[in-house]
């Protein structure tokens, strides 16, 4: 009996002994976490704010962190908000030797910042040199743009405002390589006189400086002439140069170009409709022979004795490249009926 009371003595002892252990044990772990939260939380309310104000320039917020327990590379991440970017997040990770461990601080970066980086860099004096004004960098977190403006001369919709448009897009791929060196992000947007041009690889833009054209002069387009696949630049910076060329083509005054890869011109696409042949004959005539070869045609109809119900003049934009023709027909003038040849002579200022 008494060796059953010893050994129960002992066990509960034991049992009193293993509970006091795990008590002072948790008590210990308890001071030991809340000390080092304390001690964290100090750092992140005091000198993580210090080093951002030294840094960056700026006051941040601290919003929430937690220990690195999920990451051992981390003694803890951080989650803050600059006050000045309208309440923007950003995790801030924290080494275990309690230094800042970021590798880059580009999300930390304000308009202004880039704006002051770049201000004096010779792609912007570059930009000022051909005549835009207004030139503006932003970082958007992760929307790079390039706002300009335009000379106070020239509207956005004037053809001259694509040619100083093509003559800058060298300087943009500078601007977005460097851009995108330093920041990590290449430039998306392209805004124009507050006209903005898509330039990721999006399908749904419907605010594109293309189709702002587009609406603003529909007559000098053919209806297939624009659409999303053609105007929103799903492939960037490499297809704005053909997009501005096409534009720049389909000016009111469709005059020819001829740079770089494209070869491209204008023709009349001459159809005259008589009483006998209802579908029309089409007879080409280039611009440079000045509709003379039209008159030709209407002589020779006059002499056969056939009557001239109509003829369609349609200008028609001719783009050559890699050996492949498409034609987009532009504008169409109606001279019905015809009664002298003046009239066909005509035809030419109506167009223009």
């Amino acid at each position: 009996m008494k060796k059953k009371l010893v050994i129960s003595s002992i066990f509960i002892s034991f049992l009193l002994f293993s509970a006091a252990v795990v008590f002072v044990g948790y008590s210990v772990y308890v001071f030991l976490v809340y000390s080092n939260m304390a001690r964290g939380s100090n750092y992140m309310e005091d000198e993580l704010s210090e080093y951002a104000q030294d840094k960056f320039g700026r006051t941040i917020d601290i919003v929430d962190w937690k220990l690195g327990e999920d990451d051992d590379r981390y003694k803890a991440v951080v989650h803050v908000k600059t006050l000045d970017r309208q309440g923007f997040k950003f995790l801030i990770r924290i080494n275990k030797k309690g230094e800042v461990a970021n590798d880059n601080y580009q999300e930390l970066i304000t308009r202004d910042d880039v704006n002051n980086r770049y201000k004096e860099s010779e792609e912007i004096k570059a930009l000022q040199a051909i005549g835009f004004s207004s030139i503006t960098i932003g970082n958007e977190v992760y929307e790079e743009d390039l706002a300009i403006n335009l000379p106070e001369d020239i509207q956005l919709f004037d053809p001259a405002a694509f040619e100083i448009l093509y003559d800058s897009l060298p300087i943009i791929h500078q601007l977005n390589e460097k851009i995108t060196a330093d920041t990590g992000y290449p430039l998306e947007v392209l805004s124009v006189n507050d006209k903005w041009l898509d330039l990721t690889k999006s399908y749904g833009n419907v605010n594109s400086i293309g189709q702002e054209f587009a609406r603003e002069s529909p007559e000098i387009f053919y209806p297939n002439f624009y659409n999303d696949d053609l105007l929103v630049l799903q492939d960037g910076l490499e297809d704005l140069e053909e997009t501005i060329l096409r534009l720049r083509l389909a000016d009111a005054n469709l005059s020819c170009y001829e740079l770089k890869d494209f070869e491209s011109c204008k023709h009349y696409e001459v159809v005259i409709d008589t009483t006998e042949q209802e579908d029309g004959s089409v007879f080409h005539t280039n611009e440079k022979e000045d509709l003379d070869g039209l008159l030709l045609v209407i002589h020779r109809l006059q002499k056969i004795d056939l009557p001239i119900d109509r003829v369609s003049l349609f200008p028609v934009l001719v783009i050559a490249k890699a050996g492949v023709e498409q034609d987009y027909r532009a504008s169409e003038v109606f001279i019905s009926p015809i009664d002298d040849v003046k009239t066909v002579r005509d035809i030419r200022f109506q167009v223009r």
